[in-house]
């Protein structure tokens, strides 16, 4: 059995619903420093492995690659996670984590940042890999990111929509039980 996961004092997510699968298909996961030593195989030249699976993002954080759909380079046809046991920080302690409020969710993007401040400051592979991605094109661009939040906030709303006629619906049921 493998050991539980957890990152700044917070358990991995383990949801599995629509709207955590969108964000795979669409915003793929932001990394942490130490993120680099579950994802980059053994052997494998860190850089070489950043080019075709990383971009850089304008505040200095790494984010997966998307593909040509917008959707996460290791999303299965299945749309399972083919690293979910490695995912990123941003893939495994994300918003919609059961129980995590908007504080807590605040407060692990700010954990997040402090990491990758303190690998800018020592210089450490993470930054390291931003600033050559960074410095030769291979970015998330501002409006790939906002592209993303809003097709996110579309499906979120669609997906809200759809419970409270889900819930309409089962009332409605309940009331016609009771005459």
């Amino acid at each position: 059995m493998t050991e539980e996961r957890v990152e700044f004092g917070c358990k991995r997510s383990t949801c599995v619903c629509k709207l955590c699968r969108a964000c795979c298909k669409k915003m793929p996961g932001s990394l942490i420093p130490s993120d680099l030593g579950r994802l980059v195989p053994p052997g494998t030249d860190p850089f070489a492995w950043a080019r075709s699976h990383l971009r850089a993002k304008g505040d200095g954080g790494l984010v997966l690659a998307a593909k040509a759909d917008g959707s996460c380079p290791f999303l299965t046809s299945d749309e399972r996670c083919s690293i979910w046991a490695n995912s990123p920080f941003g893939c495994a302690f994300f918003r919609c984590a059961p129980g995590q409020n908007n504080k807590e969710a605040a407060r692990l993007k700010q954990l997040q940042q402090e990491a990758i401040e303190a690998d800018g400051a020592a210089n450490g592979l993470f930054h390291q890999i931003w600033k050559t991605l960074w410095a030769e094109g291979y970015r998330r661009t501002v409006a790939d990111a906002k592209n993303a939040r809003v097709d996110l906030i579309r499906l979120y709303r669609k997906l809200e929509e759809r419970k409270a006629k889900e819930r309409a619906k089962a009332k409605r049921a309940k009331n016609k039980a009771k005459r």
